[in-house]
């Protein structure tokens, strides 16, 4: 915002008091009081100087480790960079990240699944940073063989992240399961080995990082079926005027990345080995 002086001449530029009238104070102030009255968050349009300021997770590895950093802040990142933006992280829980951005407290954050249930909260750009594939998950001794969602029985306790989202099939069975949500993958896992879940969904790259770290071999959980394939994306608040220009900024940025190779870099630089 400008300062109280800037204002202030601004609204006097030009104008010229006849010599037979004066301004009273009362008058002063309210003019002072309408023309420092601050514009609300939601209503202001971010220069090109001022940070795109985004939520990230703190537990999708290796897309989002425990501090915000990984695959998808570096994509995120280059690709507002490559197009004169500079980016200011929050790193956040994932549920709160999503409340975050909704009312307007931060322009957008990541990750994202762009489906029916998150299309009517945000806005979305056309470009998805990453696309990754989630699978169903089992105790190595249990016997339940899900093909389809519909193959789930009733009643099943399932393991998810807090606020995550798993595809439309998954939203239009849920109401079958007894969904237990917990905060990181690790649990989720822990979960798995103590059969205390009949089931989890995880990204496949996610759980195959969180098992490396755990010190667990690939076989120390079942993965079964593919649950769904996901677009993830940076979500932008319907609040703020300025999304529909960051989203594009984004877009744009992406698209660049993608063309110079550096995109393919981030992907296939990344994983449990680059971060010991």
């Amino acid at each position: 915002m400008p300062c109280g002086k800037r204002i202030i001449s601004k609204l006097f530029s030009g104008f010229r008091l006849p010599s037979f009238a004066a301004i009273t104070s009362s008058t002063l102030l309210l003019v002072m009081a309408v023309g420092l009255t601050p514009t609300p968050l939601y209503a202001q349009k971010a220069s090109n100087d001022e940070p795109v300021i985004l939520g990230v997770e703190d537990s999708w590895p290796p897309f989002a480790l425990s501090n915000g950093s990984g695959i998808s802040a570096e994509i995120v990142t280059a690709a507002y960079e490559t197009m004169g933006r500079r980016v200011e992280l929050r790193v956040l829980p994932y549920a709160r990240v999503l409340r975050e951005v909704e009312s307007g407290a931060l322009h957008g954050g990541f990750n994202v699944t762009r489906q029916a249930s998150t299309q009517g909260r945000f806005l979305f750009g056309e470009r998805p940073i990453l696309t990754v594939q989630g699978s169903f998950y089992f105790p190595v001794s249990s016997d339940i063989d899900v093909r389809v969602h519909g193959d789930i029985p009733d009643d099943s306790h399932v393991g998810l992240i807090i606020g995550y989202e798993y595809g439309d099939q998954y939203e239009a069975h849920r109401s079958r399961f007894k969904e237990i949500r917990v905060s990181s993958q690790r649990q989720i896992i822990k979960m798995l080995l103590a059969h205390r879940l009949d089931m989890a969904i995880m990204f496949d790259e996610v759980a195959r990082y969180t098992l490396v770290d755990m010190g667990l071999a690939d076989v120390a959980i079942r993965k079964g079926e593919r649950n769904h394939t996901s677009d993830i994306y940076v979500a932008f608040s319907k609040s703020r005027a300025d999304s529909e220009s960051l989203a594009l900024t984004l877009d744009k940025g992406l698209e660049k990345i993608t063309m110079s190779g550096l995109y393919s870099q981030i992907i296939e630089g990344v994983g449990p080995e680059r971060q010991r």
